[in-house]
């Protein structure tokens, strides 16, 4: 009777050893984070947000059943999916406004629930130039600035980060280059001549007159795409970002847990816009 006991119990132990060992499969869609990008940009007709989960060793993947609402003055905002994980008001337009509170409220298929809030930077004056003022700006065949002028600006309650995009006349051969700073003065962001060689031979008058816009924007988030040209900013959207260049900026470098969103990885910011329109007289020395 012993022997029999003590043979149930070896029988059962082993079972529990075999079964020990047998592998666990775990799907990878099963990890990984669930993120949402979203940057309320003002002067665009439709605010986009991205939605998707990350996954271990593979492409991320695309949430497009998702129920996603913004709130602003108590106002619920429905957005709907229009593919790729991108979310669009296309119902309901709304402006975005400097200083005040935007909520983000979504809802997935099998009910987890992602909420974000953000407030916008309030609104700021540039300090100098003024409206109309003529600048000038100097530079050699050699790009060595002999002379640029500055740009001052109020640095506005919730601004962490500020970019300045000169905006050309399309008629010149010349193109501006965005600024990123923390500071509220800066010079003047450089220019040149389009197409520009320092091995060829460009003949160019010995100054230019054009008319410039300064667009200064306040973000209040540090962790912005570098904005590779002004017309792709004012034009802002998802659908411009390739999905190699969602993978290798926002989701191997922005990967971080933002204090604003609870539920997922991401960013959820805004944006406070200001310019001047100003005229620009750039001289070339070729000597």
């Amino acid at each position: 009777m012993v022997i029999k006991f003590q043979l149930v119990i070896m029988i059962f132990f082993c079972s529990l050893l075999s079964c020990s060992l047998d592998p666990v499969l775990i799907e990878p869609e099963t990890l990984g984070d669930y993120y949402v990008f979203c940057t309320l940009t003002p002067r665009l007709e439709y605010q986009t947000v991205r939605l998707g989960k990350t996954v271990p060793e593979s492409d991320p993947v695309d949430i497009d059943d998702a129920t996603v609402f913004m709130m602003h003055n108590s106002r619920k905002f429905p957005f709907v999916s229009i593919g790729n994980g991108l979310y669009r008001n296309l119902q309901n337009k709304f402006t975005i406004h400097a200083g005040q509170e935007y909520l983000l409220e979504i809802t997935l298929r099998n009910g987890y629930k992602i909420a974000a809030s953000t407030v916008i930077p309030d609104s700021f004056k540039i300090l100098s130039p003024a409206m109309g003022d003529t600048l000038h700006y100097f530079f050699s065949r050699s790009m060595d600035t002999l002379d640029v002028p500055k740009i001052k600006w109020e640095r506005p309650a919730r601004a962490l980060y500020f970019s300045i995009i000169p905006e050309l006349d399309d008629q010149t051969d010349l193109v501006g280059h965005t600024v990123n700073t923390f500071n509220c003065e800066v010079f003047f962001p450089d220019i040149v001549p389009k197409n520009y060689s320092p091995n060829e031979i460009i003949y160019f008058s010995d100054s230019i007159n054009t008319s410039a816009r300064l667009v200064i924007l306040a973000h209040d988030s540090t962790d912005i795409f570098t904005y590779t040209g002004h017309r792709w900013l004012m034009n802002y959207s998802w659908l411009d970002i390739t999905h190699e260049q969602f993978i290798n900026y926002f989701l191997k470098e922005s990967t971080v847990h933002n204090s604003n969103i609870s539920g997922a990885i991401g960013r959820f910011n805004g944006i406070s816009i200001t310019k001047v329109d100003v005229l620009l007289k750039v001289h070339i020395d070729w000597d």
